[in-house]
């Protein structure tokens, strides 16, 4: 019996750095999940924004202001694109890194039985 980490790339479809964290990548996990928490942050405020400010546009009466709020309007549009574009990268470019960058790393230390025997494993990389 050996404590491995076992491969699993699903893992970083479901949320950005988590696959790569579980392999002992932890640093290249954590900047994957930051990465991943800002994408969507900026995706849902990128979509509350654009709604707020279609509802400015429509509920404005006055002529002189209507081009200015439909600017600010498309504009924040235009963004919820830019930052769906930006989260699916980011998951897709961690799941390409958890496939072919991240591989399981070895581990140092492990506990084999052998018949009834157990037996302690070090190995050393260099």
């Amino acid at each position: 019996m050996a404590f491995e980490k076992e491969n699993r790339p699903w893992r970083s479809l479901v949320f950005p750095g988590w696959e790569q964290y579980r392999r002992g990548y932890k640093a290249k996990g954590i900047t994957w999940a930051i990465l991943g928490v800002a994408t969507i942050s900026g995706t849902v405020q990128s979509v509350l924004t654009t709604r707020s400010r279609f509802d400015t546009y429509i509920d404005e009466t006055d002529r002189s202001l209507l081009e200015e709020r439909y600017n600010s309007y498309n504009s924040a549009y235009k963004s919820q694109f830019y930052w769906g574009y930006a989260l699916a990268s980011i998951w897709f470019a961690s799941h390409v890194d958890a496939i072919f960058f991240s591989q399981v790393k070895v581990e140092n230390l492990s506990l084999q039985t052998n018949g009834s025997t157990p037996v302690v494993k070090l190995s050393i990389s260099f």
